[in-house]
């Protein structure tokens, strides 16, 4: 099966570690069997195939300082009340190993540390505002990329709290180059 979609940004999927043969087990199609790929380019928009999408589960954030390190987020100004929600919503760089950080960190001009992801910092920041929007980015390739994928800072704490290798990725940041902030889309 040759996705048209990569749960990594920019890398397909196979190349993120998680092997070709995994991919059914990464991107599933629900209520299609693999019999069903020929009919799939004829179904109307009202049939969309739901696509459920997972990547490594983050063990390590990056900090600047004694600060976790944060890609910049556009301020929505034409929508009520979107500014007070973007100024609530918190995104974390992760990364589920040492290469996926490194990478990351030969792209970065930042001298950014990396930290050991724990339970506890997950809770603590998920307790100080639970209504916020509280989003880990999962082994960004750079601090540039152009569309990221995210989880929840829940869901990241209920893959650990189960040892899950994988979390459910269920937002995107979308950069736009004229502000070089990102845009977060679900």
């Amino acid at each position: 099966m040759n996705a048209p979609f990569g749960c990594q940004g920019d890398r397909p999927l196979q190349n993120a570690g998680l092997g070709r043969d995994s991919q059914s087990a990464a991107c599933s199609r629900r209520g299609f069997s693999s019999a069903d790929a020929p009919q799939q380019a004829s179904r109307s928009p009202k049939e969309a195939i739901m696509v459920d999408c997972f990547a490594k589960t983050p063990q390590y954030v990056l900090k600047d300082g004694a600060h976790p390190s944060c890609p910049a987020l556009v301020q929505p100004q034409d929508a009520p009340g979107a500014a007070q929600q973007a100024s609530q919503t918190t995104v974390l760089f992760g990364f589920s190993d040492k290469p996926e950080y490194d990478a990351f960190l030969a792209e970065s001009s930042l001298a950014l540390t990396p930290y050991p992801l724990v339970k506890g910092f997950l809770t603590n920041q998920i307790e100080l505002a639970p209504d916020a929007l509280k989003l880990i980015v999962l082994d960004a390739a750079s601090p540039n990329q152009t569309t990221l994928n995210a989880a929840t800072l829940q869901s990241v704490l209920d893959a650990m709290q189960s040892r899950s290798d994988t979390v459910a990725v269920s937002h995107h940041l979308i950069l736009e180059e004229s502000s070089s902030a990102y845009r977060v889309q679900k």
